[in-house]
């Protein structure tokens, strides 16, 4: 097998991260790399931001309130924002918002840019999670990260050292997921 079929069959989602700093040229290496994907218009929607102590700190405070306010989701929303290696925003500017057509390739484009960096972090021994909840839908959120009203927020990244690396997840035979027709 080779390196990169093992970089991605072993490849794991990790949830609890040191709090070790990453370095941004580290990160701004790696997302020139992970750009390296398709996009076959050429139109490079890929925005790739690295949230700051600061709006660390906002994005925290905003998932607790949304998650009803309160000491105890505070707490829970600093474990999960603040206390990682590095967090990575990642949205895809549209060009043309009215070509829905061109808006979904652009989303595709990033979610293949984003599996480039994800395995790009494993092999140096590091891990991510992809975040898709209500936070990345507040508008406060899209502000922050500088994702404009007509571009797609495509997810958080939450980055570093895993601390448990989960098992592999059962996945469905190839049979299942390859047909070959005459």
């Amino acid at each position: 097998m080779s390196q990169l079929a093992t970089t991605i069959r072993t490849r794991r989602t990790a949830y609890d991260f040191a709090s070790t700093p990453l370095s941004p040229d580290l990160l701004r290496e790696l997302c020139e790399v992970a750009i390296c994907a398709p996009n076959h218009r050429r139109t490079a929607p890929w925005r790739f931001v690295l949230l700051g102590s600061e709006s660390r700190a906002t994005l925290a405070r905003l998932a607790a309130e949304q998650a009803g306010g309160g000491v105890e989701a505070y707490a829970k929303a600093v474990a999960k924002w603040e206390k990682v290696g590095a967090l990575l925003a990642l949205y895809a500017v549209s060009s043309r918002p009215d070509d829905l057509e061109l808006v979904r390739e652009d989303y595709a484009a990033c979610a293949c840019a984003a599996q480039n960096l994800q395995l790009l972090l494993w092999e140096r021994g590091l891990a991510a999670q992809w975040c898709t909840g209500k936070v990345t839908r507040l508008p406060e959120v899209r502000r922050l990260t500088g994702c404009g009203e007509s571009d797609t927020f495509v997810g958080l990244f939450r980055i570093g050292v895993p601390l448990e690396i989960p098992d592999p997840i059962r996945r469905h035979s190839g049979e299942q997921a390859f047909k070959h027709l005459p």
